[in-house]
């Protein structure tokens, strides 16, 4: 019988510490079934008015995002029409995810990545929609015979230059501060393209990110995806902030030629509601301690005890509450920001690949002219040696 004791010894001795390592680990909140069924136990009028709540906001948000979205397939198809369509799916695709970490806590982590990764989307899809409608003003601007032979990456400079030198990079978040002190330049092909590229990067990170976080549920221990986890979400934040400063960028640059289309209303439609997310992650944390918890198994994981691991995940569930709520918000002014009437047939439109490379183009030609004023420059200053 000594091998089967043995044998019967080693399960238990994995059991004992793969137990010990998901209370090392990260605790992910109780699942749907048992969350339900404690929290009617514990609070039932609470919870079922929160519930009922948050999925009225998001049939409303349904409704306005429908309406927007029916109103965008009308008209004629274009590629902005794909655009605006693509930043009107993110007010929905936010209210219904939060909605369903509302019923199941422990899906907080994968709802919180696809909302990261609608917004990466609307934002890039905001920052196309920058592109082509400058690249559509810059030919009406400059349309003229005098004009016929210029490209449009050209035009676009001396679309956004016509207002003289400005100190462009001097906006928000990282150097607002220092607008005074930064020199007023005038922009060139690869300040343009080098705005696009911070805001773009925002994408890739948000990918990158979710796929090497799913790489590590799988491949390492629960107490190993702590740290990843944590380093993960800063770079993704500092991406966004990254982001944010390149939409700034474009926006400050943009604001005059754009004026008609109403720049500020669809910077605020996307920003705003953005901004109270990530401001409201940090104000729901000192609440939660002065707020009494339903009870002491609402909210609470089975497989991790302790009311700071409690507190969290209740921080957790009022955050994606409060999401449900300004996804309405984010529907109402999406709507009003990016309307169907701007989506006018008949104008040329220019696809976002080809405004870059002309953008470069134009970048290699004034670099080459840089380089012969150079040259010459130096060859006269050569020439007054020898004389």
């Amino acid at each position: 019988r000594r091998p089967e004791m043995e044998g019967t010894g080693a399960p238990l001795e994995a059991n004992a510490s793969s137990t010990a390592e998901a209370q090392e680990g990260i605790s992910l909140g109780p699942r749907m079934v048992v969350f339900v069924r404690t929290c009617l136990e514990a609070s039932p009028r609470r919870f079922i008015f929160l519930w009922s709540t948050a999925c009225v906001a998001m049939l409303v948000t349904f409704f306005i995002a429908g309406r927007h979205y029916w109103e965008l397939q009308k008209r004629p198809a274009s590629i902005k029409r794909l655009y605006y369509s693509r930043i009107a799916l993110f007010a929905p695709i936010l209210g219904v995810t939060a909605t369903l970490a509302l019923f199941s806590p422990h899906a907080f982590y994968l709802m919180k990545m696809l909302q990261t990764q609608v917004e990466a989307v609307s934002l890039s899809a905001f920052g196309n929609i920058l592109f082509l409608l400058v690249a559509e003003e810059s030919h009406l601007l400059y349309d003229g015979p005098e004009h016929a032979h210029e490209s449009t990456g050209y035009k676009i400079l001396m679309a956004l230059n016509r207002d003289g030198p400005k100190p462009h990079f001097g906006v928000p978040p990282f150097a607002c501060c220092f607008r005074r002190c930064l020199p007023a330049h005038l922009l060139r092909p690869g300040h343009i393209l080098l705005a696009r590229n911070f805001v773009r990067q925002y994408a890739f990170m948000v990918i990158m990110s979710s796929m090497l976080e799913i790489w590590c549920a799988f491949a390492l221990s629960a107490a190993e995806m702590g740290p990843t986890f944590l380093i993960t979400m800063n770079l993704v934040k500092l991406s966004g902030f990254v982001c944010i400063y390149g939409l700034f960028i474009l926006y400050s640059a943009t604001h005059g030629v754009l004026e008609k289309f109403n720049p500020t209303s669809k910077f605020v439609a996307l920003k705003l509601v953005v901004l109270l997310m990530t401001y409201q992650e940090l104000l729901v944390g000192p609440i939660m301690h002065f707020i009494t918890p339903a009870s002491d198994l609402c909210l609470a994981d089975p497989e991790h005890s302790g009311e700071e691991i409690q507190t969290k995940h209740r921080e957790h569930w009022t955050d994606m509450y409060l999401t449900a709520l300004e996804s309405m918000l984010l529907a109402f002014l999406v709507r009003r920001a990016f309307p169907a009437d701007e989506l006018l047939g008949g104008r040329q439109e220019y696809h976002m690949m080809l405004v870059e490379v002309d953008l470069e183009l134009v970048s290699s030609a004034i670099s080459s002219e840089d380089m012969e004023k150079d040259s010459a420059s130096s060859s006269e200053g050569d020439d007054d040696d020898v004389h």
